[in-house]
């Protein structure tokens, strides 16, 4: 059974601890090429879409949440590293 709209959206806020400016500016770096696929190369472009219609990320905010659970698992968290 997949996971409920609640706990994508919950997961979601939790594992995507950037901006989207933030997420872009490291997707458009060199380094990003050397961390992951193309295939996480355009989830992270999608997740960047998705941070502008709801840069609070408020859980009443975000149009669509389905389609979010396709490309957000089991693709490793877009996270700030803890070195930065």
């Amino acid at each position: 059974m997949g996971k409920s709209d609640a706990e994508v959206v919950a997961l979601f806020n939790e594992q995507v601890n950037m901006t989207a400016e933030e997420l872009e500016a490291w997707l458009d770096d060199p380094q990003s090429r050397e961390a992951g696929t193309g295939v996480g190369i355009e989830s992270g472009r999608r997740i960047v879409e998705i941070l502008r219609k709801n840069p609070e990320k408020k859980p009443d905010r975000y149009d669509e949440v389905r389609p979010h659970q396709h490309f957000f698992f089991p693709v490793p968290s877009i996270r700030r590293s803890s070195v930065d």
